[in-house]
């Protein structure tokens, strides 16, 4: 099945996963257009936190409603006998969750958390044995997230599925702790999900806090990939084909939506790919089981990059190419696994010749690693490392660019 991209037509029609009003206690119980809806009511310290994002994500329909409520929060105008009501579909509470996995990641979360709990829906931290404070942040100042200790770094995919194993919700978002929604992507997001039931992974527009596009959809790699780091981070390209139109593609998985119901059939995340890559094995397996790949071009996500990894940057870059190669050895076998390695040696001596300082010296070291074994020892071997999710744009999971 081609992967397909949405588009904004009918979307208007679809109604606003979130309103907000003011109730007066003694006026009786608000009123809610949605006969779905229940009645979340929030603290006063609560509604201020939840209102610190509204600007950047909540609809046009209901602008004027949050404007408000801003200027009352911000001026402290909540009069005694005024309950601030928030008005949640049961869409938000029974059909999603939203999981972060995270690592060191305290000030990427300070500016990304505030706009994923306004979402409405259920919201699990997953850390992946930070060494700094996040744990205390993330229980101090958001007392609604759920967070889970895992006590040690197990990996980025098995940490998410340790937040699988944890939530209910048929739809589930995974985010790094640098990406949040721009306006209503989330809501976007599950309308495409809603429309599109064969769908399995979807990932919404993606672009960088100064707004470049970044890619979301790229084309399953092959063993003829050289190396090139930065394949997510980089703008789209031009292409003869349309992206909708390929037909072996994977999904980026900074942002990315997945349906419960297709995990169960073909597995989650494969604890084997530490880091990188375990969503492009992901969408290669539910690919072959009949699943669709897709983008929401009417979801629109910042993903920043840049955090965790660029202090390890030679471990994480090998780890990369490590990826590669166990991926070609699942899915095509240790033969082409063992032929990709042999290329890429190639590739990498002319990188180090066509690079100068610590990225010749990267190379050169990654050079030096591929030439220590077969693909199979150096796939089955990882040495230490502690990698978080978010990486340095030329940090990212390979694709099938050059």
């Amino acid at each position: 099945m081609a992967p397909r991209v949405f588009d904004r037509d009918g979307l208007d029609e679809i109604a606003s996963l979130e309103q907000v009003v003011v109730h007066r206690g003694v006026d009786g119980p608000p009123q809610m257009d949605d006969p779905e809806a229940v009645v979340v009511r929030e603290s006063q310290q609560e509604l201020r936190q939840r209102l610190a994002a509204v600007m950047r994500i909540s609809s046009r329909r209901i602008w004027n409603c949050h404007k408000y409520l801003l200027r009352q929060a911000s001026a402290g105008a909540v009069s005694r006998g005024v309950q601030f009501v928030r008005l949640v579909t049961s869409r938000d509470v029974t059909q999603l969750s939203i999981v972060v996995v995270s690592h060191d990641s305290r000030s990427d979360l300070t500016r990304s958390l505030p706009a994923v709990i306004a979402a409405g829906a259920e919201v699990v931290i997953v850390d992946n044995g930070s060494t700094d404070d996040t744990p205390e942040f993330v229980r101090d100042g958001f007392p609604s997230v759920r967070l889970l200790e895992l006590g040690e770094n197990i990996g980025y995919g098995a940490a998410f599925n340790e937040g699988l194993r944890v939530t209910r919700a048929p739809l589930l978002l995974l985010l790094n702790p640098d990406a949040w929604p721009i306006d209503d992507g989330i809501a976007q997001l599950l309308a495409c999900a809603q429309r599109s039931p064969g769908i399995a992974a979807i990932a919404p527009r993606l672009q960088a806090p100064d707004g470049a596009l970044q890619q979301s959809l790229i084309g399953l790699p092959t063993r003829w990939w050289t190396g090139a780091p930065a394949v997510t981070s980089k703008p789209p390209r031009l292409r003869r084909r349309p992206r909708s139109e390929l037909r072996r593609a994977f999904a980026v998985g900074a942002a990315l939506l997945l349906r419960r119901e297709a995990l169960d059939q073909v597995g989650a995340f494969d604890p084997a790919f530490f880091m990188f890559y375990e969503e492009v094995d992901l969408c290669r397996r539910l690919q072959e089981a009949g699943w669709g790949i897709g983008m929401c071009a009417a979801a629109r996500f910042v993903h920043v990059g840049g955090a965790s990894t660029r202090k390890q940057w030679p471990a994480m870059y090998r780890e990369q190419l490590r990826g590669h190669l166990r991926y070609l050895e699942k899915h095509e076998g240790i033969k082409t696994a063992e032929g990709a390695r042999r290329y890429l040696k190639w590739a990498l001596r002319a990188r180090v010749l066509a690079s100068i300082g610590e990225t010749r010296r990267v190379y050169l070291n990654a050079l030096r690693w591929l030439d220590s074994g077969s693909a199979r020892l150096l796939v089955e071997f990882r040495e230490p490392t502690s990698p978080g999710r978010t990486a340095e744009p030329g940090d990212r999971t390979s694709g099938s660019a050059c």
